[in-house]
């Protein structure tokens, strides 16, 4: 397992690499100390979604777990609005995180959930794809919004 320290204009953020990295998370997430955990994932990798709910049940929160289909289509306002309503009815709240797991599509839009709910709360990045580790939190932001018009909306800062 490898560990950095990325350092970006807006401070600096760990990135670990490895194949046992949702292992890593319980101690991550002990850190951060959330008052409340949401993982956002698609149905392609939801097993590995419920691999990481697994592992960081021990650092004292009890994730829940919110599946979108596995399609740019998920990169959508209604995705979003899905999304927001859960965060809702989870009872999400300053103190909360959100862990993205999948690809591009969870990333960006978790990333942006998490950025605009009561003005921001705390995001983890568990990319599943090799495209999602190289791009997904280097772009400018994480975006959501029709099909043809996918980053018309965005918020946050990118770390490139």
């Amino acid at each position: 397992m490898v560990r950095l320290i990325v350092d970006a204009a807006h401070g600096s953020y760990p990135v670990i690499i490895g194949t046992e990295v949702h292992r890593e998370l319980r101690n991550v997430v002990r850190r951060l100390d959330p008052s409340s955990a949401v993982i956002v994932t698609d149905s392609n990798v939801r097993p590995w979604a419920h691999k990481v709910a697994k592992a960081i049940k021990p650092s004292g929160v009890k994730p829940v777990i919110h599946v979108v289909p596995a399609t740019e289509r998920s990169k959508s306002m209604t995705a979003l609005r899905d999304l927001l309503a859960f965060f809702e009815r989870q009872n999400v709240d300053r103190g909360g995180l959100v862990i993205a797991v999948g690809g591009g599509t969870v990333g960006d839009l978790a990333g942006f959930a998490a950025s605009i709910w009561l003005r921001g709360v705390r995001l983890v990045a568990v990319p599943t794809t090799l495209l999602a580790m190289v791009t997904g939190r280097r772009s400018p932001d994480p975006g959501a919004g029709s099909v043809p018009l996918r980053h018309n909306q965005g918020a946050g800062r990118g770390t490139g």
